[in-house]
């Protein structure tokens, strides 16, 4: 996208995924996925990977289209779409506070606990390992039982290491780019150096990530998306 509208892009990525060391979790849950009222996803990532564990369980995501599926934003949504499920619950905003007050919206009009609307239901949260703890925290106050399944893991990527760390008179850059808080983190802990760049991200939480991390923030997506960050970077030049 930055392509099109004219940049010249390079791409480093700071972190890579891998499976995690014990995958029984995961398909312990893609077995028994029938179970759950929700399936919850905050990232494209998630999604796949547990997809691939269902076909390795012999399932099909068709046949849990009656589940109630959730997405933390448009992205992670149409992976869902991909794999036969039609719908699925967005957040107003792409963060793991709307989506948790989302599904609290969905049951709202049922005839349920107004300090506890969540009781009784069963939530499935396959995503990273280390994510956030907001949204299972923020659910299981409302009630629900949340099962946690890490479904891979984010680590720093060393072979961008060399670049990243090039001093600013061999290798500048106007903008880098960040598109999740872990990507910060890698960035930092691979000793990236930001020389007179200037930093974009994709919604407020990288941004807290960054700026605790020092790193200065000169532009944030309104809209939590890749587009929202394009968008940011077009407004920030102008």
């Amino acid at each position: 996208m930055l392509t099109d509208v004219g940049a010249d892009v390079e791409c480093l990525p700071t972190i890579r995924l891998r499976d995690p060391d014990d995958r029984a979790p995961l398909l312990e849950a893609a077995a028994h996925l029938g179970e759950y009222d929700w399936a919850v996803f905050t990232s494209v990532n998630g999604v796949q990977r547990f997809v691939a564990a269902l076909a390795e369980q012999g399932l099909d995501p068709r046949a849990f289209a009656s589940l109630r599926w959730a997405a933390i934003g448009p992205a992670t949504a149409r992976a869902i779409h991909r794999a036969g499920i039609t719908t699925v619950l967005l957040p107003s905003s792409y963060r793991a506070e709307a989506l948790a007050d989302a599904v609290i919206e969905c049951v709202a009009s049922e005839d349920v606990d107004a300090d506890r609307p969540l009781h009784g239901l069963k939530v499935l949260l396959a995503r990273a390992a280390g994510a956030r703890a907001v949204l299972p925290e923020r659910l299981r106050a409302l009630g629900a039982e949340v099962d946690e399944v890490m479904a891979y893991v984010t680590e720093a990527n060393s072979e961008a290491a060399e670049s990243l760390q090039a001093p600013a008179r061999e290798k500048r850059w106007d903008w880098i780019t960040f598109t999740a808080a872990s990507a910060v983190r890698a960035f930092g802990e691979l000793g990236g150096r930001i020389g007179d760049s200037r930093i974009a991200v994709i919604g407020p939480i990288t941004a807290e990530t960054a700026q605790a991390l020092g790193f200065p923030v000169h532009a944030v997506a309104s809209e939590y998306t890749v587009p929202g960050l394009v968008r940011a970077i077009e407004e920030a030049e102008a």
